[in-house]
């Protein structure tokens, strides 16, 4: 999509790349420049987004609506094409109703059935991803029975299954199996760069957040760094450290604050205080926050390897104390998994990071 393309005012993400891919988007009218990184999601993939141009060069396009055709170029011969619905659609309709054991057979089904295809893999994740949006704990015996009987050993399908167990075991606090994991696919099944970029920053991230150990957690990134220098990846390292030293390790219960929202700050403050309360909290969590002076406020979360999940404020607001509810759920309204999050509030002139752990 490079060059002269116009991309903005999409209904979530304008761009989404999951599971090595890299996208190629240089060039691009975004509708901002720089464009947004909160309009931007990846999961060990990469978007090039240079160069964003500052005005639109298609103003004569506009949105189509699935089953339309296509008219590509306004002032060209126009072609019409329609969106094929393929095995997926029943699956993610069930996933939509949240009938997630009825999802689960289906995406089943279409990744026996495409185990090597684009459109298997995706399967895949759906399935894990309907363990955690369900609560069910029995994903990795789901795993050994039923997904990897059905893959070659070694290949690029093999190296999702690892990563999606990986991700269970932190959601299960299983730390160690879950670099355990990673690092069997940095050893042996290093098949790509995408893959090796995302395991490098991966394990980087685990060794940050839940072992403090930050010798091997610099060892990774440092490799990271060096191989690929210019990667979004690498761009996502300081977030995470910052993560991982601005969380209180020992206080794990944070009690409700007794300040109440329109309480000015204390004259000349220059910190901000933040909690959330609960904490645990299931199925949702208050953060208050006391704002020294007005100005521009961006509160966003964090999953446990330091991936954007949800933006809950971005905008100016008022001084004194200020709330907002998080309900347990990603930028797509699908609700997170039970573990631990982060919440991260940043202004023009202080940032500071807060755990809090979701128990379902």
């Amino acid at each position: 999509m490079t060059s002269g393309n116009s991309v903005f005012n999409n209904s979530s993400y304008e761009i989404m790349a999951f599971y090595y891919c890299t996208i190629n988007a240089d060039r691009v009218f975004w509708n901002a420049v720089p464009p947004p990184s909160s309009e931007f999601a990846t999961i060990g993939s990469t978007i090039n987004r240079n160069y964003p141009l500052s005005t639109n060069p298609n103003p004569n396009r506009s949105v189509i609506e699935k089953g339309e055709p296509v008219n590509f170029i306004a002032s060209l011969e126009t072609n019409s094409y329609d969106i094929p619905t393929d095995d997926l659609s029943q699956a993610l309709e069930k996933q939509r109703e949240k009938r997630y054991d009825e999802a689960i057979t289906l995406f089943l089904e279409v990744f026996k059935k495409n185990r090597e295809e684009l459109v298997g893999k995706y399967a895949l994740t759906k399935i894990e991803e309907c363990f955690t949006q369900s609560g069910r704990k029995d994903y990795l015996e789901f795993s050994e029975k039923e997904i990897k009987p059905n893959i070659t050993v070694g290949n690029e399908t093999y190296v999702i299954a690892l990563e999606l167990e990986a991700h269970q075991m932190v959601n299960a606090g299983e730390y160690s199996e879950a670099i355990n994991n990673l690092t069997t696919i940095l050893t042996k099944y290093n098949l790509n760069e995408n893959i090796e970029k995302n395991t490098l920053f991966t394990l980087g991230s685990f060794y940050t957040l839940f072992s403090n150990n930050k010798t091997d957690a610099d060892n990774y990134y440092n490799i990271l760094k060096t191989k690929y220098p210019e990667d979004d990846l690498t761009t996502q390292i300081e977030i995470v450290k910052r993560l991982g030293e601005s969380y209180d390790r020992k206080k794990e219960v944070i009690e409700r604050p007794e300040s109440e929202i329109g309480t000015k700050a204390k004259s000349g403050s220059k910190e901000i205080s933040i909690s959330n309360y609960p904490n645990p909290f299931n199925p949702e969590t208050t953060i208050e926050y006391n704002l020294p002076i007005e100005g521009n406020v961006k509160l966003e979360v964090y999953n446990s390897i330091g991936q954007l999940i949800n933006v809950l404020v971005e905008g100016n607001q008022s001084a004194g104390r200020q709330r907002v509810t998080w309900n347990g759920k990603d930028s797509f309204g699908s609700s997170v998994s039970s573990g631990i999050y982060f919440y991260r509030i940043k202004t023009n002139s202080f940032s500071q990071v807060k755990k809090m752990i979701l128990m379902k």
